[in-house]
Formats: C-alpha cells, structure tokens, sequence
C-alpha cells in the first residue's frame, strides 16, 4: 500500500513538472515544438489537434516599424508573433529562423514583449512564452545574418490555452513564413508617411494607393505571407488600385518602387 502510494505521488510529480516545463516553454526545456525540419514534436502532441479557429502570424519589422519582405545584412529588426483565438484569452507560442541549411539564421538580440523568452537548441535560438500571454504577442530583436545567406524561414506554432493543464487547448497547425534577402541596389527606405493605403485591412480585396514623393512610381511588386512573389507589375504617375479578391484571406506584402527608393506596406486581405 505504501509502495503504491509512493508511486502515485511520484506520478503527480511528473505530470506537475511536464506541465510546468509547458507553460514554462518548451525550448526551455530542450524540445522544438516549432514546426520546423528539426521538430521532434508539435504543441498538438501534448495539447490535442490543431484548431482551424487558432492563427499564428509572423511579421519582420525594420527599425521604422515598417513591415517588410526582405532583410538587408546585418541590420537590425523586431520579428513579432501573433497567437489568436477568439475563443480564449491566454496564449503561447514557440518560433525559430533558420537559413536553407537549417542552421541558425542571424542572431536573437533579446526579447521585446512580456511573457517572452530565448531559449537555445543545439546552438539554434528560440523565442516563446515564459508563462501565458494575455496578448498572445511574442517579439524578439534580431539581427540579420551576414552578406550570401539568402533566404531565411522562420517556423512557428502557437496554442491558445484555458490554462488547466493540456486537455481543452486549441494548437495552432505549425507555419512558416520566409524572408529573402536584399541584394544591394542602391535603393533607399522611403517614409511611411509619404504612402497611403486604403482600405487596410479590405474585406473585398481591393485596395487604392497614393504617394505624395517628388518621383513617379515604377514599379509594383506583391508577396504572399510566404515570402512567394504572386504580382509584378510596371506603373506610372503617383497612385493606383490594387485587387487582391480571388487570393485568400490573409497577409500580403506590398512593394512600391521609384528611382529614389521604395516602400514595403502590409496588406491584411
């Protein structure tokens, strides 16, 4: 009776001790729950099947808070996750950026937003949450990696939690979402202020654009939240109608280009 008692307090500790290693982070813990190619596991593992209603977005911001694509060697940027479901109020969430070899892409500064952690795997760099988020925001400082690199990617999954253990989660199904790199042409960022979309985010996919520079537009480039190139197209003069009503709801990234310089714009379809 003892023996068995014994065995049953040892029991609770070690569910009391996996889910504290959950909720603690599980990068923390020396498990890559991210979805990428070096994932042993997902959050749905522990916290049941991926939830349609769960949505993980990941967004590169320069030091503008400007929303890009592409990244320029060496510079410095926030990469912000977002956890939501309109079901629940409490959030976590693990992410990675690799190069094409699955190797550590650039470094991870430090972490921006409450809740939040870096945590280090075989010498990769996560980010995630160190307790539950109320936000369900996760941001952490980067710094590009050097010249010849090319196209990074990072991986991320997201649970949104009731806060009693594993059972009634809603997982995120895992994402990845990827960044090329900015070979040098010359051109500058222009000011944000100097660019008007609208509406954003469009429930009908059609969106109008008008710039107030002293140089005509050029060009017109749009990327999926993938990274993916879906539009390029030439333009003249200072404004113009994009539609994106036969894509799927989502993220989009826009690029508009003069002999001076572009601006990148987020587009939320």
């Amino acid at each position: 009776m003892r023996k068995s008692f014994l065995f049953f307090l040892f029991g609770l500790g070690l569910l009391y001790a996996g889910l504290q290693s959950s909720s603690g982070g599980r990068a923390a813990g020396g498990n890559d729950n991210s979805g990428s190619p070096l994932s042993s596991a997902t959050c749905s593992a522990c916290h049941g099947a991926a939830s349609s209603n769960t949505v993980v977005s990941v967004t590169l911001l320069d030091q503008s808070g400007n929303a890009v694509t592409e990244y320029i060697p060496g510079e410095h940027y926030s990469i912000f996750v977002n956890v939501n479901n309109p079901n629940y109020s409490q959030y976590g969430a693990q992410a990675v950026i690799l190069d094409a070899a699955n190797n550590q892409a650039g470094t991870l500064d430090s972490v921006i937003t409450p809740n939040t952690q870096i945590a280090s795997i075989n010498n990769r760099s996560y980010w995630e949450h160190q307790g539950r988020s109320t936000t369900g925001n996760f941001t952490a400082a980067w710094t590009a990696p050097a010249a010849g690199t090319g196209t990074v990617t990072v991986y991320a999954m997201g649970n949104a939690v009731d806060g009693s253990g594993t059972s009634g989660d809603a997982p995120s199904s895992p994402i990845s979402i990827s960044f090329t790199e900015v070979v040098s042409s010359g051109l500058a960022s222009l000011p944000s202020e100097s660019l008007s979309v609208w509406p954003n985010p469009s429930p009908n996919g059609q969106y109008f654009f008008r710039q107030t520079s002293d140089a005509p537009l050029q060009s017109l480039r749009i990327f999926n939240s993938q990274g993916q190139l879906i539009r390029q197209e030439q333009l003249q003069g200072f404004e113009g109608q994009i539609s994106l009503e036969n894509e799927a709801k989502g993220l989009y990234y826009l690029e508009l280009q003069t002999e001076k310089g572009r601006w990148q714009k987020k587009l939320v379809r």
